[in-house]
Formats: C-alpha cells, structure tokens, sequence
C-alpha cells in the first residue's frame, strides 16, 4: 500500500494562511505522514525523516522554490531507497510549475483530492519533465530546475515582487501581471533607468558551440509545456530539451512583437528583428548580472559563466 507524506513549507506565501486548516484536515487522513519546515535550511531533514517513515509516494505543498530546492535535494543526495511518486502543491507566491505538473488550486482542496484519490490506489495523471541543471561559476554544487532566465527577467522579476506583490497581487496574477506592466514601461519609457528594463551584453554558446556575445534584452529558457494560460513565449522547433528565446537589444518595434512574443505566435519580420527561439540539450552564458531559477536567484560568480543542460527527467502524478 502506498504511503502518502506531505511535506510543506511553513513560509510559502498561501501556506501562512492554510496550514492550520490542513493539519486539522490531515486528521482524517492518520496513515499520512507530515512533515514542515520554516527554513529551506531545514528541507532536507524533513525530506530525510519522511524516507525513514516509509514514505512512496511525496507530496510538496510549496512555491517554486521549494519546489526547485527539493527536488534538487531527491536528485543531488536522496534519502530514499526508491524514487518516491511526486506531486506538486502550489503553496507558494508564484506556482508556474504548478501550473504546468502539479495542482496550483488552493492547498487544501489539492491536498484532500491527493489523499483521497491516492489512498484508493490511484497514481493520478502522469507528466514527465527533463530538469534543467544549473552550473554557476564558482558554485560548487549543481541545482536543478525548469525555468531559468536572466536580463530582463531578472529586471522583471524584481518589479513584480516590488510591485505587484505590494498592492497585494499574489500568484498567477501577480505574474501575469508583472509582464503586462514590464511590457507597458517599455513601451512608455523605452531601455533604460525609468523602465527598470535594459540590455546586457551575453555570450550564449548552444550545444558545445563557442559563445557569441551579443547585446540581449530578454533570456528564458524551459523545459516545461506551458507557463501559465496564455503565456508561452517559445516557437523553436529544433530539436533539445532545453526551449530558448532571447530577445536582441535594443528591441526593435516592440509594440508590435510583444503580444506575439508572449502568446509564441511571431509574426514573419521578427527573427531578422531580434526575436528568437530555439532549442537545445546545453546553453552556455556568460553574463554581468544574476540569473533566475524557478524564482532564486543566482550568482553567476566571478566570470560570469552560467550552464543549462538537459538534467534528469522527473515524474509528477497530477490528480
């Protein structure tokens, strides 16, 4: 019989809110084991301590940092003597893998249609996706991820948890909308100090090639299938695991491109303008400025350097 363990982080931003509802919950479900913790510091004796109880079957409730951090810690150093079955909550401030492997719906609801889906012998909807590993100048260990980008995602990403987060955005929405008011401050102010959007010059070597450097306003790379509805700026169709799109900069008509760019519909002038996707099992950066995996943040150490491979592939069981 399968053995359900949920493990949750007590700071994931919907989980503040839920875990007392969950453990009062998690009472008429005495077989699950359940484990939290406050610091991700703390993961893995959480994770450790679930494989000792005899856990298959692993149940993250968390955002996609925890995400990210455990499912780097079950493939880096697992505790357990078999890979456990993985479903994926989304506990978190932002939950784009969630959206596209695991239940993005509110943690409690997912969390009984687990147990009692699961409990009855059902292994849910099963998706399978390549990792990508992430090496960092500098950084001994490798990490693991499925979305990574840099530039001008970088720049994004820290006006949205500026921004959006503090006139109370949360999720998916607060995504969604950090593109649209990225986009709007391009178009309003241009690169530049009053965007908070600008190029950097980065070399990108694709598959063993030497790196080009070239002037990039946007880098984002994934294995996932789909971000969140609507959004999925990739059309590449060669072959690797690892999809990329980069934007040149400065960006040219970016009023025209930006709807197409995000929807991963290009209209037929926008590769000679800059715009481009591909695809490819190993990316090499060398860039100025951090790198984001699954919302962390990189160092790319003190030469810059920055490598994306495809990693293991991971299965998660949806319900």
């Amino acid at each position: 019989m399968t053995r359900i363990g949920i493990l949750s982080n007590v700071h994931s931003k919907r989980n503040q809110s839920a875990l007392p509802a969950i453990e009062r919950m998690l009472a008429e479900f005495p077989e699950a084991a359940h484990q939290s913790f406050h610091h991700i510091k703390e993961m893995p004796q959480a994770v450790a301590s679930l494989a000792r109880g005899g856990v298959d079957h692993l149940v993250i409730n968390g955002g996609d940092g925890t995400a990210q951090a455990v499912l780097g810690e079950l493939l880096d150093r697992s505790p357990f003597s078999a890979p456990p079955r993985i479903t994926l909550i989304g506990g978190g401030m932002t939950n784009v893998i969630a959206h596209d492997v695991g239940m993005p719906s509110a943690p409690i609801d997912a969390l009984r249609r687990v147990l009692t889906r699961a409990g009855k012998g059902d292994a849910g909807e099963v998706l399978r996706r390549t990792t990508i590993a992430v090496k960092c100048g500098g950084r001994a260990r490798t990490d693991y991820g499925f979305l990574a980008g840099a530039v001008g995602f970088y720049q994004g990403t820290r006006l949205t948890r500026r921004d959006m987060h503090r006139v109370g955005l949360r999720q998916s929405l607060a995504t969604k909308a950090g593109i649209v008011w990225s986009v709007v401050r391009l178009l309003l102010h241009g690169e530049g100090e009053r965007s908070g959007l600008h190029g950097e010059r980065v070399a990108i070597g694709l598959n063993g090639a030497p790196p080009r450097e070239a002037p990039y306003l946007f880098i984002l790379a994934t294995t996932l299938e789909r971000l969140l509805p609507g959004v999925m700026p990739f059309w590449g169709h060669d072959h690797g695991a690892i999809k990329l799109t980069t934007i040149a900069s400065p960006a040219q008509r970016f009023g025209r491109a930006a709807i197409s760019v995000v929807r991963g519909r290009p209209r037929p002038w926008m590769h000679q303008a800059g715009y481009a996707s591909t695809r490819a099992d190993r990316i090499s950066l060398r860039l100025t400025s951090p790198i984001v995996v699954d919302g962390e943040v990189f160092d790319p150490g003190p030469h810059g350097h920055v490598e994306l491979s495809a990693g293991p592939a991971v299965e998660f069981h949806r319900y």
